[in-house]
């Protein structure tokens, strides 16, 4: 037991943000409180690089090693699931590690896949660890903090937000079916100097056979303003403790099913932002010193490229039919501006620069 324990604290690290959130609900598994508590601390760790969502139908899946042999993984800049933990094997006994996020090609609302979130356990010499499933904006890397006499470690629930900018609404569609009386939950918040100010989270109660469509809204008066984290979640088993990841509770099996998710911006018109866009832009030169500033995009794209002013206000705009694109800025004053490649009302990337004359 000491060995499997040595070796998820000195190969991962998890990093805890100020969010706890218990259900009544029970497990007949048993909570490893007490030998791992002392391990765990309670702190947020923002992430310092850009990061933009991969793609909202939960389609880019990555095939990993571990002791167990290869298992696929949904794991992108922004999301993480626990599927991690399988790779570790379990060098002091009780079989391996449970898969938690599963790709599931059944019935997916848009693209191929949609992800299947499956609380499972850790198996224990004497007992289980209960692991509930749940991807989102968590950072699942474990390193030897856990050793650290202070500080420890913990589990990273926001993670940074490059627009900044507040939707009005959190949609997508999902399917449940839980296990004796477990409950599942969806969350988005928003962070500032790494507290959160607002946040918004469904809980699930009760068995969803059919793809529902949910949505979360943001109140008007969080509309327009900027933050610099964001917190997005979607849990099978509502009793995570994010604190320790040890008092975890809930039932083996119960599934939470989720695709085509996104942002809704501008209620009114309703321009939505794909979470997890698979296009990625490059912009040069970033600040730009002078009237040409150049995107390079990873595939072909048609739409326009809209400049927003740091304040909201659409500056200008341009068509973009392919994969790269010139803009004349030179009646952009000094300032941050934002830019945003749209189709229709869908927002398929977006990021910052800085114009400096």
């Amino acid at each position: 037991m000491k060995k499997l324990f040595h070796l998820l604290v000195t190969s991962y690290k998890l990093q805890v943000t100020s969010y706890k959130l218990r259900t009544p609900h029970t497990s007949h598994l048993t909570p490893l409180t007490s030998y791992l508590l002392p391990l765990f601390a309670f702190c947020i760790f923002p992430l310092s690089a850009q990061k933009q969502f991969p793609d909202s139908s939960f389609e880019n899946w990555t095939t990993k090693s571990g002791a167990y042999g290869t298992f696929v993984d949904f794991d992108t800049d922004f999301f993480h699931t626990l599927n991690s933990l399988h790779a570790l094997g379990n060098e002091g006994g009780g079989g391996e590690i449970d898969l938690t996020a599963f790709r599931d090609e059944s019935n997916p609302v848009d693209g191929l896949y949609s992800i299947k979130l499956v609380s499972g356990r850790a198996p224990m010499p004497n007992g289980s660890a209960f692991l509930p499933g749940m991807v989102g904006t968590i950072d699942p890397d474990f390193i030897e903090q856990f050793l650290a006499p202070v500080g420890g470690g913990g589990i990273t629930i926001a993670t940074d937000w490059e627009d900044g900018k507040t939707p009005c609404a959190f949609e997508g569609w999902y399917k449940y079916d839980p296990k004796n009386n477990d409950s599942a939950f969806i969350d988005i918040g928003f962070y500032n100097s790494g507290k959160e100010v607002f946040s918004n989270k469904m809980l699930i109660k009760n068995k969803v056979d059919n793809w529902t469509e949910f949505s979360l809204k943001i109140p008007q008066q969080y509309w327009n303003q900027y933050f610099e984290e964001i917190k997005v979640l979607f849990v099978a088993s509502a009793g995570v403790d994010f604190e320790t990841l040890t008092n975890c509770k809930g039932q083996e099996g119960s599934a939470l099913s989720i695709d085509a998710i996104s942002l809704l911006y501008d209620c009114e018109i309703g321009i939505r932002q794909n979470l997890l866009s698979t296009v990625k832009v490059n912009v040069f030169p970033n600040p730009a010193t002078n009237d040409i500033l150049n995107m390079v995009l990873n595939e072909n794209f048609t739409g326009v490229v809209s400049i927003y002013s740091i304040l909201g206000d659409k500056v200008m705009e341009q068509n973009i039919n392919g994969d790269q694109c010139q803009l004349n800025i030179k009646n952009l004053s000094s300032g941050n501006y934002i830019y945003k490649l749209m189709n229709g009302n869908t927002i398929f990337a977006q990021g910052k620069f800085v114009v400096t004359k």
